[in-house]
């Protein structure tokens, strides 16, 4: 098992703002994973047993409106299509 399961993880707790900072030039996340409801119910599985702890737990709409409503301008999705139909 991994040393990491049995790391604290205080950034799962930590208080976080309600948006982005209005001082910053428009936030652009360049990195957000986006699949269909079964694939992300099948990574958050894989997570739970041997990975880290997953702090928000979100379908791919709701992902997408969480960022938005926190000011982020500009999402770019990513998908690991690694079957036929999964894209």
């Amino acid at each position: 098992m991994s040393a990491l399961l049995h790391t604290p993880l205080p950034a799962l707790d930590d208080r976080e703002s309600d948006r982005v900072p209005g001082e910053l030039p428009d936030v652009i996340d360049a990195h957000v994973h986006l699949f269909p409801d079964n694939l992300f119910a099948s990574v958050r599985q894989w997570f739970d047993k041997f990975g880290w702890p997953i702090r928000y737990c979100m379908r791919s709409q709701e992902v997408i409106e969480f960022l938005l409503s926190k000011g982020v301008r500009r999402v770019v999705g990513l998908h690991y299509a690694h079957k036929p139909g999964v894209a």
